[in-house]
């Protein structure tokens, strides 16, 4: 765990996935979406390292796959939230016709409020990190 603040980009997509209700997914995409931009890999990367602290498996692949690394985990928490799944393949993905969740643009709009572009992916930059005291 890294002790620096998190930049404002982090903090917004961090809210957005605690919005996801039990049973329903976002991909990595919405999420960007939601937090103002376009930049999917830059919500992976934010889920990567800080999406311990919010239900981590409600944030998916738009491909619907299982979190690489975390499928056996993962599916067992969709199972216990009722998540849709299909078999592909043999092997289960999030059925996301049925599982997907878009929030209300009200709810978007104050999950971004004062989100800047991805410049800085996890943390605060030194000016932002001063401003909040730390």
């Amino acid at each position: 765990m890294n002790s620096r603040p998190l930049s404002a980009f982090a903090r917004t997509v961090l809210r957005v996935a605690d919005a996801i209700p039990p049973g329903r997914v976002m991909t990595y995409g919405d999420v960007a979406a939601a937090a103002g931009t376009r930049a999917a890999q830059a919500v992976g990367v934010v889920m990567a390292r800080h999406g311990y602290t919010v239900a981590w498996w409600r944030v998916v692949p738009a491909t619907g796959e299982l979190i690489s690394g975390h499928a056996a985990e993962s599916l067992g928490l969709y199972h216990e939230e009722g998540t849709p799944l299909l078999r592909r393949d043999n092997r289960w993905v999030i059925d996301l016709r049925s599982a997907l969740w878009t929030p209300p643009r009200a709810l978007a709009e104050r999950l971004r409020e004062g989100t800047p572009e991805p410049d800085t992916i996890g943390h605060a930059p030194a000016e932002e990190a001063s401003a909040d005291g730390a």
